[in-house]
């Protein structure tokens, strides 16, 4: 056999094995929780329950403290020592009660942007998730306004994870027909963000995909929320490209579901639980099968 043929197959020999020897693995999922003190004490038992479990990792979607509670510094440094001392890697995002509801009364009245600024220098700078065992990140490029290091990704057993800043409460868009300039540029960050990484997992013939938000941008409205109108929009776009299954994962509106809300791609929807109901939800990942990703029902301490 001629060499140059020999080392082509041998080259879509080992090809073969590595698309086949990706493992299967588990990884948690939470979200919108703990809103108060009691919450509080289930979520650390929680979090300590997941040492006994076989999981990679954790993701918690966002909103670490209720919509009323106060935005001080201490209760950010608080929950900042509750997630870190998850027993498993740890990946948190942004939520709309954790900044962009701070300016509420009994929130503190804070200016939503100095308290976004906070959480980033707080939870997103380095590039690793929370946790006593850190999961290396990559994350967005750090603009001059400050955005967006919140935006990550990481890769495991060949699947695509993909954090992105996206949150309820209209997301800061604003209520006006002109929305803020921190949503305008937030927003540009996280579709750019969005493109690059699944034409990264195209690339690298992921065989899989999971999307990460807080927010729930009610999928299946006929006419979506400005807030939510782009995002939405090229997610279909990528999700249609893309061609293998996607699973995305949010919280928000604390309604637990597993659907199919755009059963004309290979979307599947997961709403994490959320407060009162302080539960995590394990998903199975079977990097490669038809039906890739598991979802099991929810765990509570």
């Amino acid at each position: 056999m001629p060499r140059t043929i020999s080392a082509l197959l041998g080259l879509a020999l080992l090809l073969a094995q590595g698309a086949g020897s990706a493992a299967e693995f588990a990884f948690a999922a939470m979200g919108d929780a703990p809103y108060n003190p009691e919450e509080r004490a289930r979520m650390e038992a929680l979090l300590a329950s997941l040492a006994h479990q076989p999981v990679a990792f954790a993701v918690h979607v966002g909103d670490i403290k209720s919509g009323h509670g106060l935005c001080a510094d201490a209760v950010f440094a608080d929950r900042r020592a509750l997630l870190d001392a998850s027993p498993v890697p740890l990946v948190l995002l942004p939520g709309d009660n954790d900044w962009t509801d701070c300016d509420r009364f009994l929130s503190g009245g804070y200016a939503p942007e100095e308290r976004l600024a906070k959480l980033r220098a707080l939870f997103f700078t380095a590039p690793h998730s929370l946790g006593r065992r850190s999961l290396p990140l990559e994350r967005d490029a750090v603009r001059a306004d400050g955005c967006c290091p919140e935006n990550a990704r990481w890769w495991h057993e060949g699947v695509l994870f993909l954090a992105l800043h996206v949150v309820g409460s209209r997301d800061n868009r604003g209520d006006g027909k002109q929305a803020k300039a921190e949503f305008t540029a937030r927003r540009a960050a996280v579709l750019a963000w969005l493109t690059e990484s699944f034409a990264q997992a195209r690339a690298r013939q992921a065989p899989a995909a999971v999307v990460l938000i807080h927010a729930n941008p009610s999928l299946q409205r006929a006419t979506p929320s400005p807030a939510y109108e782009s995002l939405l929009e090229a997610l279909r776009a990528e999700v249609q490209a893309f061609v293998h299954p996607v699973l995305l994962v949010h919280g928000d509106t604390h309604q637990h579901r597993v659907d199919r809300p755009w059963p004309d791609t290979n979307l599947l929807r997961l709403e994490v639980p959320g407060s009162p109901d302080v539960a995590w939800v394990k998903v199975l990942v079977r990097p490669g099968a038809a039906t890739p990703f598991v979802v099991q029902a929810p765990q509570r301490p």
